[in-house]
């Protein structure tokens, strides 16, 4: 993949949209719903608009018998979008705006306004033991509702799969992010930051294996890093943003890793 239209795939309004041989996994997803439409006539899904494709397979526990059930969501981003239109189960990085005793109002950067994170939603909080978080606290969520009908969106910080580790231990999935730097990147970029095979994948690959960092990337195109020096994290946003700037290319992250090498010694 040699340019930022090719990963991830570009796709057209009216296209169809391959969902593999069973397209109920799609269909009883949390697919954005603007991001399809359905062609009962033909047993197809179409492409809702024009953008870059992501497409996501999850698991969920099934609440009769304990086991597992795979899903599948898909998302259209329009071409350099900034604004995020959350889907259920998307990753988020969130600011806290304002608190009560019953739940956070956080700024995830969505085009429906702020979400709705309920004081219990932690894992392992109960009524006398909860988070108190402060105005201004970055926080890493899941969406849970994301209806634009039903009101406000709703997150989470319970990890459905991995419900052993405590908010209050710094070791669960979804947390406060403590330190470090958060920075807004477009949707698209955001969302090529988590594939491997991406050259933004690579060149953060390729950086780790020089500079000790910590990365979370929201699917609403907030990116935290952490590391041991301030220095260290303009690094690797500098790195990000060269390579996005070079129209993320793959011959591009030689480049930008022999530029950077002064700054690493």
């Amino acid at each position: 993949m040699d340019s930022l239209l090719s990963s991830p795939p570009v796709i057209r309004a009216g296209d169809p949209i391959s969902t593999g041989p069973d397209s109920s996994r799609l269909l009883n997803g949390s697919s954005n719903q603007s991001s399809i439409r359905v062609d009962s006539q033909h047993q197809q899904i179409l492409a809702g608009k024009t953008g870059y494709l992501h497409t996501t397979t999850f698991t969920i526990p099934k609440k009769n018998n304990g086991g597992v059930q795979t899903q599948m969501a898909i998302d259209i981003v329009p071409f350099a979008s900034n604004r995020y239109l959350p889907q259920e189960n998307d990753m988020v990085i969130g600011t806290v705006l304002q608190k009560n005793f019953e739940f956070y109002l956080v700024d995830i950067n969505s085009s429906l306004g702020p979400a709705m994170l309920p004081a219990l939603a932690f894992q392992g909080a109960t009524k006398t033991n909860k988070p108190q978080y402060p105005e201004g606290t970055l926080l890493f969520c899941r969406v849970t509702k994301a209806d634009p009908s039903a009101g406000r969106v709703e997150l989470s910080c319970i990890d459905l799969l991995d419900n052993k580790k405590s908010w209050n231990t710094g070791e669960a999935t979804f947390k406060e992010l403590k330190g470090g730097l958060v920075k807004d990147f477009p949707i698209a970029v955001g969302r090529q930051m988590l594939v491997e095979s991406s050259p933004l994948g690579t060149l953060l690959e390729r950086l780790g294996a020089t500079v000790q960092y910590e990365l979370v990337v929201g699917y609403n195109g907030r990116v935290w890093v952490r590391a041991e020096s301030a220095s260290q994290v303009v690094l690797v946003f500098q790195a990000v943003e060269r390579l996005v700037e070079m129209q993320c290319k793959v011959d591009s992250v030689e480049f930008i890793m022999e530029q950077l090498a002064p700054k690493r010694k």
